[in-house]
């Protein structure tokens, strides 16, 4: 080897043995990773150093406007919105395209000579819903940056941390979709809602998004009319069953109001009744029914025949004091909002105890007569705190997960006297809030929520 070739060698040596200490120690300090050492490899592509929405917007169609801060080395060619969530589609850009749960839009971007600086955007929603996009920037040598995710909800207002009002509807009165201290609601296949509107003895349906269908019944003692009925349930066939509390009887509907049958009495004795609160039926069609100054439990196959009952007046496990709601998961667990015992008890579906939760007063965990009880879509239970005008969530196995709502407000978002309460398929929470005389929808945002 040549003096000249050895003195290029021991450079190119010395220059490698300097960059693998560097990398050595640097290590240490930036903790590089393979995909930067890849992309120093093939050439830095675009970033997006910063994403900012609003976290709440319009949900009417109303454009937003957003800023997208990038850098990279190349000028930008396009930016590539995917929505990952929006039930109802997200309206993207100048031209409000709407771009649906799933789908993909790429608008192009002119900016001659930038190669770092700001982009904005433009996004609406065209009704009340959480929305998740992915956002990538790509530069004119068709280099993408890593996906930015952005969250927002269209909706009225962020209530507290993770939780979002998204639609409200109802007042104090008697007509279409006003209430009179509305109590528990049901849905049916659809996700349609129905609502025991008590004072107005009469039961309410409204679409999930709150819009009107239709109302039956009226005060009697009739077939189809009621006095007060604070509670109902749908089974899998369609089939609507009214704890019509102080006719003392179980009624039974179409989901169009057509009345089928009833049963039922006052009294203490088997299929009686003393103010039955609330109704539940499970997977095979059975009807449980919260059967409230008996402080009992009665289970009735769908032909309204007596399977079983349980409970009586105390506060030991498996007894009751004013059951005033009642629940079934999918695995009929049978779940019991043990008014004045200020408690949950939970049961298998023949009856025997399984667990219970809750005492009075007005820490997490505690209640104030509770009154409504539901499961949602994971299994977890929600709670209609009454008293404490609150709502509080649970594991089934009553471990205490997060709450809201913990002062009487007639303001958006707060709760005066909450009976009622019930999660859909999609995990939005709807709340009878029956002193404010109103159905509020909420959506939940776990990642937010501080216990």
């Amino acid at each position: 080897m040549g003096m000249r070739a050895k003195l290029r060698w021991s450079l190119l040596a010395g220059l490698l043995g300097l960059a693998a200490l560097f990398l050595i120690t640097d290590l240490n300090r930036t903790a590089l990773t393979a995909q930067a050492f890849t992309s120093l490899a093939q050439g830095a592509g675009p970033a997006i150093t910063d994403l900012k929405f609003p976290q709440v917007i319009p949900p009417d169609s109303t454009p937003v406007e957003g800023v997208i801060s990038f850098q990279g080395p190349n000028e930008l060619k396009a930016v590539r919105f995917t929505v990952t969530q929006a039930l109802s589609g997200v309206l993207i850009g100048p031209e409000s395209v709407l771009v649906k749960q799933g789908a993909t839009l790429e608008l192009p971007v002119e900016l001659p000579g930038i190669t770092t600086g700001q982009l904005k955007f433009q996004l609406a929603s065209p009704e009340p819903q959480p929305v998740r996009l992915e956002v990538i920037v790509i530069d004119k040598r068709d280099r993408e940056s890593v996906p930015k995710e952005l969250f927002f909800v269209a909706g009225i207002l962020q209530s507290e941390p993770g939780v979002y009002l998204l639609r409200l509807w109802g007042r104090n009165g008697s007509g279409r979709g006003e209430f009179k201290s509305p109590g528990h609601l049901a849905f049916d296949l659809e996700g349609n809602l129905y609502i025991a509107d008590i004072e107005n003895h009469r039961i309410q349906k409204f679409s999930p998004s709150g819009e009107f269908i239709l109302t039956w019944g009226e005060f009697g003692s009739g077939e189809g009319q009621f006095n007060k009925p604070t509670g109902l349930s749908v089974d899998n066939q369609g089939n609507v069953y009214v704890a019509d509390s102080l006719n003392h009887r179980i009624q039974k509907f179409t989901t169009e109001g057509a009345f089928l049958r009833s049963w039922g009495k006052f009294g203490r004795g088997p299929s009686q009744f003393q103010s039955p609160f609330d109704v539940a039926t499970d997977s095979n069609g059975n009807i449980y029914v919260a059967d409230g100054a008996n402080h009992r439990i009665q289970k009735f196959d769908p032909n309204g025949n007596l399977l079983t009952t349980w409970g009586e007046f105390g506060s030991i496990p498996g007894k009751f004091k004013y059951p005033c709601g009642i629940t079934v998961d999918q695995q009929d667990n049978i779940y019991v909002a043990d008014c004045e015992n200020d408690r949950i008890q939970k049961f298998d579906a023949n009856g025997n105890f399984s667990a219970q939760w809750g005492s009075e007063g007005t820490t997490a965990g505690q209640f104030q007569s509770p009154w409504g009880v539901a499961v949602g879509p994971q299994g977890n239970i929600y709670v209609a705190d009454r008293g404490n005008h609150r709502v509080q969530v649970f594991t089934a196995f009553g471990d205490f997960l997060f709450r809201w709502g913990p002062q009487s407000s007639n303001a958006p978002g707060k709760f005066n006297n909450p009976t009622g309460i019930g999660v859909d398929e999609n995990g939005f929470v709807y709340v009878v809030d029956s002193g404010n005389h109103r159905v509020e929808q909420f959506f939940i945002n776990p990642a937010e929520i501080k216990p």
